[in-house]
């Protein structure tokens, strides 16, 4: 179980293996909404994969990472500090080819899983080979577009086959329409 290493609270504890989440800059209320992002993403085969990995310690892969909240639709995460930046109630309203070119909208349960996924190819090293050859620019779209790939897109297909989620697919990063303000974590419906 993904959660046992830490008394079944991944966002207030910190495991005995030295692996941390750091969320000491979160109030209860924030926590919990981690939490149930946490598990929504878990539902899906690679969602899970990203939650197992922060139960690994460090040396055997898993990541160390700072997560604060924000409400400035500022959903990123800073390789610098190791820290993603998540606004709970904002995502995505993107163009969903799954739905022949149509709009789609995501959770902002699925922004925090596509920031995981950013501190997952970080603590792999992916995308640091570029750096010899690509503009900055073109860096930021190529490690973007592959973590559509390696992370967004199966979860969200992943969650929608099984769970009759409705999440909004987009197949290039830049297929973004506006940012909106959701119901709640797992929701993609507007307040």
């Amino acid at each position: 179980d993904a959660y046992q290493y830490a008394g079944m609270n991944p966002v207030k504890y910190v495991d005995p293996d030295g692996n941390e989440i750091d969320v000491s800059d979160l109030n209860d209320g924030q926590k919990r909404e981690v939490l149930k992002a946490f598990l929504y993403i878990s539902q899906s085969k690679r969602g899970k994969e990203l939650v197992d990995n922060i139960s690994k310690p460090v040396k055997d892969g898993g990541m160390m990472f700072k997560i604060k909240m924000n409400k400035k639709a500022r959903v990123e995460y800073d390789t610098k500090t190791q820290t993603i930046h998540w606004d709970s109630t904002s995502d995505l309203e993107v163009f969903d080819t799954e739905r022949e070119g149509k709009k789609g909208k995501q959770s902002p349960a699925l922004g925090l899983a596509h920031e995981l996924g950013h501190a997952d190819q970080h603590c792999k090293g992916r995308g640091s080979e570029l750096i010899k050859s690509l503009t900055n620019e073109e860096i930021k779209y190529k490690v973007e577009n592959d973590n559509l790939y390696d992370t967004e897109i199966p979860i969200a297909e992943q969650l929608n086959n099984k769970h009759n989620r409705n999440e909004g697919i987009r197949r290039e990063y830049r297929d973004v329409v506006r940012y909106f303000n959701a119901k709640g974590v797992k929701s993609n419906e507007e307040k």
